[in-house]
């Protein structure tokens, strides 16, 4: 069991070296420049609507997930490389 815990707590990152979080809030529009996403890459990885790709307070939740869960691997990734470049790629 303990194992298992350990190992939930090594997919959050511990810290946040791109600057991806402000007070506890995911940078979406950051997320997305980082990763030169344009709006059509967006809506399709996230499967909406490429009219539905916001970053506002009526952003859909599908969207907001998907972008939080690049912003918590590339900063995973990140606490490895401890380079901007270097994660990107």
């Amino acid at each position: 069991m303990l194992a298992n815990s350990v190992s939930l707590f090594e997919t959050i990152p511990k810290d946040d070296p791109l600057l991806l979080f402000l007070d506890g809030e995911t940078d979406y529009q950051k997320v997305v420049r980082l990763l030169d996403f344009k709006k059509r890459d967006v809506a399709k990885a996230s499967q909406i609507s490429l009219q539905s790709v916001r970053y506002d307070q009526r952003m859909p939740k599908e969207l907001g997930e998907r972008v939080q869960e690049w912003a918590v691997a590339l900063s995973l990734v990140a606490q490895y490389f401890k380079n901007e470049h270097k994660t990107v790629l």
